[in-house]
């Protein structure tokens, strides 16, 4: 490794570099180390204490990923996927340290003849994008994003069955994001059956990825991990791309080889790549109320007049007032997310109004 490079990397067993680039970024995302080293010491025989010996290692050197390979119970010299064992490490780990990356969707169907509607709660830990062809030239994260959420219709001999009409009826399905989760994973289906070989196939298609993308709700998320495999689907080679909290460079993490890169990929708003497999995005602000918020610990400012003024006292706040919006930021404090934006109707409730720029 470089002696300039500060960050170690991770020794391959035989054909364990896709768990070598999932355990680099769930390392370098620094709140779920931090949730692992604090949720070690009540999992002494799980993966929370494996990873958290892992975690301490890899601070002060190159490590070996032989203690986790047993607990997941992982062959070696068997290439998996890498999404797979991370949604399987992801289970596995305390629920502090799994609620960074556990999102939920609402699945929503709504007959079209009586109105009524049933909506189902999803957990998730990264939402999966099918590559398709996009009429604005090369398929982005966006492309898939709008895919994903698109309301559905299910008409004519596709009509579902209702339970109110008593009969099958025209139906409408949507998704909607009701809980944003601090870590935000997306999966490019990159590995789907092809029925004319009649085998999983690689797509490997290019896919433009934003480094900054907003969601519904006007959720905004920063780009600062992929999860890239090259080469075909039987034998190829996954690497991470990261881009550490606290700096503005970028390092590739190729099994025990970090590598910090020259082309500093931030002077640029999206990256074309073609092996672009897991996505990792952190949360840069919250808009609008998740649905349900309140009822995880998360303060529903919207409707806390008296939580918007005492916020406003507080020396360390950061407040603007602007059509009838406050918009107030706080620094590690507890029971919000840390350095998150909350925005609430306000009335003009705040003292210190928006003056404009100055």
């Amino acid at each position: 490794m470089n002696q300039d490079i500060k960050y170690y990397g991770l020794r391959n067993q035989g054909a364990t570099c896709y768990l070598n680039s999932i355990l680099q970024v769930l390392f370098m995302t620094r709140v779920f180390r931090e949730a692992i080293e604090s949720c070690s010491k009540h999992h002494e025989d799980n993966i929370n204490a494996r990873l958290h010996t892992l975690f301490e290692s890899l601070k002060e050197k190159t490590s070996e990923t032989t203690e986790v390979t047993k607990t997941l119970r992982i062959e070696v010299y068997e290439q998996q996927d890498a999404g797979q064992y991370l949604e399987k490490i992801l289970s596995g780990v305390s629920d502090k340290a799994s609620q960074i990356f556990r999102g939920k969707l609402n699945h929503r169907t709504v007959c079209e003849k009586c109105r009524s509607h049933t909506d189902d709660i999803e957990e998730f830990f990264f939402l999966s994008l099918p590559l398709m062809d996009s009429k604005n030239g090369n398929f982005s994260v966006e492309d898939g994003i709008q895919e994903f959420l698109k309301v559905v219709q299910f008409y004519g001999e596709d009509q579902m069955y209702c339970d109110e009409c008593e009969e099958n009826s025209n139906t409408t399905v949507t998704y909607k994001l009701q809980h944003h989760p601090e870590i935000l994973i997306l999966l490019l289906k990159r590995f789907e059956y092809n029925y004319n070989y009649r085998s999983y196939r690689k797509d490997s298609r290019a896919v433009d990825v934003s480094y900054t993308i907003n969601l519904p709700e006007n959720q905004t998320y920063e780009l600062y991990a992929m999860v890239d495999h090259f080469g075909v689907l039987t034998g190829g080679h996954y690497t991470a791309t990261i881009k550490p909290e606290e700096e503005e460079s970028w390092y590739e993490f190729n099994d025990s080889t970090v590598t910090l890169l020259d082309n500093q990929m931030l002077q640029r708003k999206f990256e074309r790549s073609r092996n672009a497999h897991l996505l990792f995005y952190r949360k840069q602000s919250i808009g609008l109320q998740d649905e349900g918020q309140e009822e995880e610990g998360q303060p529903n400012l919207a409707e806390n007049h008296n939580l918007i003024n005492e916020l406003d006292q507080r020396p360390e706040r950061i407040c603007c007032c602007q059509n009838n919006y406050v918009a107030i930021s706080l620094p590690n404090s507890i029971g919000f997310w840390p350095a998150f934006a909350f925005n609430a109707i306000c009335n003009m409730f705040c003292k210190r109004p928006y003056r404009g720029e100055e």
